[in-house]
């Protein structure tokens, strides 16, 4: 059965405490000047200046990340290496037990033996495997969401394409008809500077064409004076050579007599 009282709560979420960085700052200086003489060859005093420097390597990493650690993380994962090197060191234990103890003196933090115990059970192991596991469920989320952003703009690019071609279309349509209105202006522009050259055409050809009717009229009425003036002629001719006729048997006839 899981269950967290607020200690252990502000603990795991809060992040470095000033009273861990105080601390912690006293005992890796207290490491520094007093462990080199719990050593006594030189191989153990080249260990002690690689512990010294890891130490104090931490402690700037802690002091630049205080929003990301927090005190619990950083004590348990010591705790396991300050154990391990008991035999080899017992003075880093010493040091780290001093710590220990007043850390809990002035948190509360831990239980000593004989009081009543708490243990967090939970799946989640200690809370820096908690954060590294956190921090890849977001790199994955992150992953996704950029996958998801490449598809809306892979979409988005392939739309704008679509109206770009349509754009091209319609501005092509509306190039063509503009040139058709363009043309057509011109048209009757030019026909309205022609309008008085064709009015007076018009004028023109109208009176040429009475011209033309009056001259047929007096085309067509001539040869009808003609024939009448030949067929007369004849007519009084004819009468003249009967008159003369006539008149010729008279006067012979008066001769005769």
């Amino acid at each position: 059965m899981k269950h967290y009282d607020s200690m252990d709560q502000e603990l795991i979420t809060m992040p470095i405490s000033n009273a861990f960085l105080k601390l912690f700052s006293e005992f890796v200086d207290n490491y520094a000047r007093n462990g080199t003489p719990s050593f006594y060859h030189w191989a153990k005093e080249q260990n002690h200046e690689v512990i010294n420097k890891f130490f104090h390597e931490l402690l700037e990493i802690i002091k630049s990340n205080t929003e990301t650690f927090h005190d619990v993380s950083i004590i348990e994962h010591l705790n396991a290496t300050v154990l391990l090197s008991a035999k080899t060191n017992p003075y880093l234990l010493d040091c780290w037990i001093s710590f220990i103890t007043k850390y809990n003196a002035e948190t509360n933090s831990f239980t000593p033996i004989g009081a009543s115990m708490h243990i967090k059970v939970g799946p989640e192991g200690t809370p820096s495997e908690r954060i590294i596991r956190e921090l890849k469920e977001s790199l994955v989320m992150t992953q996704q969401a950029f996958i998801l952003a490449q598809k809306a703009n892979a979409t988005e690019v392939d739309s704008l394409k679509r109206q770009l071609e349509q754009t091209k279309q319609e501005n092509e349509r509306l190039v063509t008809q503009n040139q058709f209105l363009k043309d057509q202006v011109r048209a009757e522009k030019t026909f309205a500077d022609l309008n008085p050259q064709i009015n007076n055409a018009r004028q023109q050809l109208s009176a040429l064409t009475e011209l033309i009717q009056t001259l047929s009229e007096i085309t067509n009425a001539k040869p009808k004076i003609e024939t009448v003036s030949s067929l007369s002629i004849p007519v009084v001719t004819e009468n003249k050579s009967e008159l003369l006729k006539e008149n010729s048997c008279s006067v012979a006839s008066v001769s005769k007599e």
